[in-house]
């Protein structure tokens, strides 16, 4: 440690330039805070990006069915028989 006794040996002085100045700490917490405004816009778009990506798998699974259905009994399901599929696959189309 370097530092110096002063007095009677009551005070002990921290050598000049041995901490961070109040500047260098606020520049610190302001990068941190810009840091973290970014990453939290990212992740609002991931979620847009994650719920765009299920509706796609979504409708290709709806399309698979509906042709594994047309393949099966040669024509395609009736309003009814579509709401069956999607009750039976776990799709929600509304």
């Amino acid at each position: 440690m370097n530092a110096k006794w002063f007095g009677e040996g009551l005070r002990l002085q921290k050598a000049p330039g041995a901490g961070f100045t109040l500047m260098e700490i606020m520049l610190v917490v302001i990068i941190i805070g810009i840091l973290a405004t970014l990453v939290v816009a990212n992740l609002g778009g991931m979620t847009t990006t994650a719920r765009i990506t299920k509706a796609q798998a979504d409708i290709a699974q709806f399309r698979t069915q509906l042709g594994l259905f047309e393949q099966l009994y040669g024509r395609y399901p009736t309003e009814q028989g579509v709401s069956l599929i999607c009750v039976h696959r776990g799709l929600n189309l509304t």
